[in-house]
C-alpha cells in the first residue's frame, strides 16, 4: 500500500511499524530506544527518536538522571542517588533526574505506573532528608 497523504490514523499506524522495527535494534545493541512524539503535515511526518546507554541493572541512563548525579551534592541531595525510592506528600516515587531548564521544579521522578512527575528542590529535601 503506497500512503498517498498522512493522516492521524496512518502516523500511528507507522508509529507502531517503526517501534517494533527498532525493537529488534534495541535488543541487539543493548541500547533503549524511544519514539517520542510527532509532527506532520499532508506529506512530512517528524518523530523523536531517543536513544540511551543502558546502565548497571538495565536502567536507562539519561541525560537528566547525569545531571542529578553530579549536581546532587551541591544541592543538599547526595543522600539521594537516580533509582533511588523518595516519599512525597505519603507516597512512594523513583527519582529520575533534574533538569536544571525548569528553575521551579527541576527534580523528576516517577510513580510505579510509570507517570511522570517534577517537584522544587525543597520539597526533595524536606520530605526526604538525609539520615
Amino acid at each position: 500500500m503506497k500512503i498517498q497523504n498522512f493522516q492521524r490514523q496512518t502516523v500511528k499506524n507507522l508509529r507502531s511499524e517503526i517501534e517494533n522495527a527498532l525493537a529488534e535494534i534495541s535488543s541487539r545493541y543493548g541500547i533503549d530506544v524511544n519514539v517520542g512524539n510527532a509532527r506532520f503535515s499532508n506529506t512530512n511526518v517528524d518523530f523523536k527518536l531517543t536513544l540511551n546507554v543502558l546502565g548497571e541493572g538495565g536502567t536507562v541512563i539519561t541525560a537528566e538522571g547525569k545531571a542529578f548525579e553530579r549536581v546532587k551534592n551541591s544541592y543538599g541531595f547526595g543522600h539521594l542517588s537516580v533509582g533511588d525510592s523518595i516519599k512525597i506528600d505519603g507516597s512512594y516515587y523513583t527519582v529520575t533526574g533534574f533538569n536544571s531548564r525548569r528553575r521551579s521544579y527541576p527534580i523528576s521522578f516517577v510513580d510505579n505506573s510509570g507517570r511522570s512527575f517534577k517537584c522544587s528542590i525543597k520539597c526533595l529535601i524536606d520530605n526526604n532528608p538525609s539520615v
